[in-house]
């Protein structure tokens, strides 16, 4: 029936005190059921994971919802939130910034690669792509094929022990 039955003190201090509100009015200051409402899916026995950002506080969310079953057979929902704002934020500017270099690599004829020594896979940037004239969706990114475009002269210096040796040498 959408009633709050307990709100921790980090959600009251967000949200203020329940007092007997409807979770969609106490949330969402909505007079009725919101659209998006999980509840269905929960009390039908499945736990739904999802994100909901706050109109109130401006704050992003992810949302564990799942059913519990008490002794007497009612089902209830838990529903667990945690602020992601800052993660969102983040990636939001990540992905700004992937964006601004690959549009200033375009218009320098610059590529880049990233190399993950751990698992020894190579990414490379989409200039590079066409830097190197690879076509991006059949070409498969490893050592071995990054190799293919290095100068014989030069191929000692991309073993991942070869690597490993600089990172090491720069940093001390």
């Amino acid at each position: 029936e959408y009633n709050i039955q307990y709100a921790n003190s980090s959600l009251r201090d967000e949200f203020g005190l329940v007092e007997g509100r409807k979770c969609f009015t106490y949330f969402h200051k909505r007079e009725e059921v919101c659209p998006w409402c999980q509840n269905p899916k929960v009390f039908e026995g499945e736990t739904v994971r999802w994100e909901w950002q706050s109109e109130q506080n401006q704050r992003i969310y992810d949302l564990i919802d799942t059913p519990l079953e008490s002794p007497d057979g009612t089902v209830w929902k838990l529903e667990i939130f945690r602020d992601i704002t800052e993660r969102k934020l983040m990636e939001e500017a990540l992905r700004k910034n992937e964006r601004s270099l690959a549009k200033a690599q375009n218009v320098t004829k610059v590529g880049h690669y990233e190399w993950d020594l751990t698992g020894n896979t190579i990414s490379w940037s989409d200039e590079l792509y066409r830097i190197f004239g690879v076509d991006k969706a059949t070409h498969t990114s490893t050592v071995e094929n990054f190799a293919e475009f290095v100068h014989p002269d030069d191929l000692h210096m991309i073993s991942p022990e070869s690597v490993a040796k600089t990172i090491s040498v720069e940093n001390h």
